[in-house]
């Protein structure tokens, strides 16, 4: 009995302390120009892990649409402040606004 309660325990804590999607690869890929192979590896992870907020900031990072783009990045600094890419996010979107010359949203988002 002992030993059904620790395979258990460690299947929930396996569950609950699972790591997020690591998408460095895919990042490198867009940057040595292999942007299509990372859009492609985007679908695949947004069908299996569509909450993660790595996948999300992949989404971002490739999204042609800035202010989709900066939706998503919001919503990963809001609902995930601890997760690994929250202070890309944040300084992406402090990029976008100061980019379109909205100094003042930008400066909001630097304090």
């Amino acid at each position: 009995m002992k030993y059904l309660l620790k395979i258990f325990l460690f299947q929930i804590s396996v569950q609950i302390f699972a790591q997020s999607v690591n998408i460095i690869p895919q990042l490198k890929m867009i940057e040595s120009g292999g942007l299509d192979q990372a859009i492609s590896d985007l679908n695949k992870l947004k069908q299996t892990k569509p909450g993660d907020p790595n996948v999300i900031f992949l989404e971002a990072v490739v999204t042609e649409d800035g202010e989709k783009s900066y939706k998503l990045y919001e919503m990963i600094y809001n609902n995930f402040p601890n997760s690994q890419f929250a202070d890309a996010a944040l300084f992406r979107s402090f990029s976008y606004f100061y980019a379109l010359g909205l100094y003042k949203k930008a400066e909001e988002l630097k304090n």
